[in-house]
Formats: structure tokens, C-alpha cells, sequence
């Protein structure tokens, strides 16, 4: 009888230091789970010492506007603006807003869904946090220098800073008197499909070499270079190489500290569609190539941020890769 007391007591302790460490799990497993961003959300934070407010647009295909406006008398003046490309990194934790002219912001995402970021202040030698929450979604107006050009008999507006392109153009645009390609200066206003010109404030026919429209062949883009990618989101530095095998086809080869993967892809314009072999997902077992096989599954968007190349996964997770040397 007493043999059997001391078992059940046993029992019992067990039962409680297995249910205090499967809470602990769970908290473990949840306190890192953040909000998903949806494109189509606006964001907007107060700085009401400066009468400021900043407004953060995040759209779809990973396009956004930042705007920073102050009030002078009743009415909203815009002080500074910028676009690019937006991600969700760092396993959700982080919002990172980047273009093709260097410039990069990180902002912290917050378990309510509230955004993060620290500013310089504007009279003072002192940083502020400021905190942006989620407000109603409206198209905005913002202005944008981009290229104004005609691509299969369509006019297209690319954003110089972000590589983005939009088309239909709609506007008050003589199109027979139109001489483009143009460098342009204007308001623009997004539509469900396209963007509408409201102003043109400058135009030039002699195009920055940089912003240039290129034909979107991957295999100009990535060439015979070694490419690096940047550490975060879970992702150790590795080098990358993109080995041609045929027309439109080919062999990224990843290598990296206990780390190595060869995916056949093919190419299908501004996607490239990874075939991963069954005996790499068996053999593979490092919780690094695991993340790799991941985000490089299925069909895959790449594009060109400046020196950069992005790719991202369907589910809008992203990896950047930037040049090192060619072979």
C-alpha cells in the first residue's frame, strides 16, 4: 500500500513538471509569433511637438510610399517622401523599407500590430521613438520621378527609386505629341489598375544611365557573379552562384558553413521556378538548408533593387543577395 502511495505521488509530480514544461513550450513557441502585413495597409504615427505626421502606404508587389507631412494653418504640407520596396523579416519581427538609392529603415512590429521606429529629432540632438498604428486605407497622391516610356505600344511608369513599373498611364497626355522615353517629375495617383498622372513638374529626354529599363533577362542580371546573401530573417551568410545550363535554365548552387544545395530552376520571365529534388529534401537535414528549401520553392519573383537581387517566395518572404566578384 505504501509502495503504491509513493508511485501515485511520483505520478502526480510528473504529470505537473510535464504540464509546467509543455506551458513553458507553448509561451516559448507563441511569444515569437507576429502579425502578417497585408499589402493595402496604411500606417500613420503622430509627432505632435512638430505638428508632424508620417504616413507609410505598404501596397502590393512589396511597394511603398513614406510621406512625412506637417499642418500649416489647417492645411497638410509634405515635407519629405520616399518610395521602394517593403519586407516582412526576421521571422515577422521586423518591417524593412529599402530602394535602389541606399536608402534603409527597419521598423519593429509590435504584438498588437503597431509599428516601431526610432527618429531623429528635428530641434534637438535626441532620438524619439515613434509609433505608427494601423488607420483606414485610402489611394493616396504622392509624387515620383520615374521613366515615362512605350513598351509593345503601351505607355509604362517606372519608379526610379523603387523598379516598379505601372501601366495602364492615364492623364492629360497628348500620346501622338509624346516623345518617349521621358525622365519625369509628377503627382500620381495609384488606381486599382495603373496610375493616373495628375502633374508633370519636369521632363527630360536625357535618362539617368542608372534607371534605364532593361528587358528583365536574368540571365544579364545575375551574369557569371558570386552573390552573397544578407544575414537575418533567420539566413546565415552564404554565397550564391547561378549556373547556367541552358536557354533558360539553370542550377543555383548555395554553400555556406555546413550548408550546400544545388536547385535546378527554370526561368519564366520575372519568376524563376525552382524544381527541388526529392533526395536533397531527405539528405539535407541542417535547419539552415531547410529555410533555403523553403523560401526557394515552387515559382520565385526576382528583381533587381539597385546592386541588389531580391528573391522572394510566394508567400512574400524574401532573401537579398548582393554582388561579391564573377567568376
Amino acid at each position: 500500500m505504501k509502495l503504491l502511495k509513493l508511485f501515485m505521488r511520483c505520478l502526480l509530480v510528473f504529470a505537473l513538471v510535464q504540464a509546467m514544461w509543455a506551458s513553458q513550450s507553448f509561451a516559448e513557441r507563441t511569444e515569437d509569433v507576429f502579425p502578417v502585413i497585408a499589402p493595402q495597409s496604411l500606417y500613420v504615427g503622430d509627432m505632435p511637438e512638430y505638428m508632424e505626421q508620417v504616413w507609410l502606404y505598404l501596397l502590393e508587389d512589396n511597394y511603398f510610399i513614406l510621406k512625412k507631412t506637417r499642418s500649416v494653418s489647417g492645411k497638410s504640407k509634405a515635407l519629405t517622401q520616399f518610395t521602394g520596396r517593403w519586407r516582412q523579416i526576421d521571422g515577422g519581427a521586423n518591417l524593412q523599407l529599402t530602394n535602389v538609392f541606399g536608402l534603409q529603415i527597419n521598423m519593429n512590429i509590435g504584438s498588437s500590430g503597431k509599428l516601431y521606429s526610432s527618429v531623429q529629432a528635428a530641434a534637438a540632438m535626441s532620438v524619439q521613438t515613434l509609433v505608427m498604428n494601423k488607420s483606414p486605407f485610402s489611394r493616396p497622391m504622392f509624387r515620383i520621378s520615374a521613366v515615362l516610356e512605350s513598351r509593345n505600344g503601351h505607355l509604362v511608369l517606372t519608379d526610379s527609386a523603387a523598379g516598379r513599373s505601372f501601366s495602364p498611364v492615364e492623364g492629360e497626355l497628348d500620346n501622338a505629341a509624346l516623345k518617349v522615353p521621358l525622365f519625369i517629375e509628377a503627382d500620381v495617383t495609384l488606381l486599382k489598375k495603373g496610375i493616373k498622372i495628375e502633374n508633370i513638374y519636369s521632363s527630360t529626354d536625357n535618362l539617368p544611365s542608372s534607371i534605364r529599363h532593361k528587358d528583365g533577362n536574368f540571365d544579364d542580371a545575375v551574369g557569371a557573379t558570386i552573390w552573397q546573401s544578407q544575414e537575418g530573417d533567420g539566413f546565415s551568410p552564404a554565397s550564391c552562384y547561378f549556373r547556367k545550363k541552358g536557354s533558360g535554365t539553370g542550377v543555383l548552387e548555395v554553400s555556406g558553413p555546413g550548408l550546400h544545395l544545388e536547385l535546378p530552376y527554370r526561368v519564366e520571365q520575372q519568376h524563376l521556378v525552382f524544381i527541388a529534388e526529392p533526395q536533397k529534401k531527405a539528405t539535407d537535414i541542417s535547419v539552415e538548408g531547410h529555410r533555403w528549401l523553403k523560401l526557394l520553392s515552387g515559382q520565385v519573383l526576382w528583381r533587381n533593387e539597385g546592386e541588389l537581387l531580391v528573391l522572394q517566395s510566394p508567400a512574400g518572404h524574401s532573401i537579398q543577395l548582393s554582388a561579391v566578384k564573377s567568376r
